[in-house]
């Protein structure tokens, strides 16, 4: 798979306790696209910038995979929390 340039995105399912762990070129188009899919409000929590976004989303879902609901859904335990923070507040999460 080659390096893609975009964003790993972090978006809440207001009302649900679900995040989405994402990566995208378009993030606002890839929202309005999660949204139309939910009855539910999404609010985008937390954006990282990446060369290669694609790995990193993998990397981030892999490491909390134990709070995963399905299908890059988690639930916004204290260890999701901390990514999304942890992304909000630099410019980029690396792993590994």
């Amino acid at each position: 798979m080659r390096k893609l340039s975009g964003h790993v995105y972090f978006a809440l399912a207001v009302g649900t306790g679900l995040v989405k762990v994402g990566w995208s070129t378009d993030v606002a188009s890839r929202l309005r696209a999660v949204a139309s899919e939910l009855p539910h409000k999404v609010a985008l929590l937390a954006i990282t910038p990446s060369d290669d976004c694609q790995k990193l989303c993998t990397e981030i879902r892999e490491r909390l995979a134990s709070n995963e609901k399905i299908n890059g859904w988690f639930w916004l335990t204290e260890e999701v929390e901390k990514v999304v923070v942890d992304a909000s507040r630099i410019d980029g999460v690396q792993f590994g």
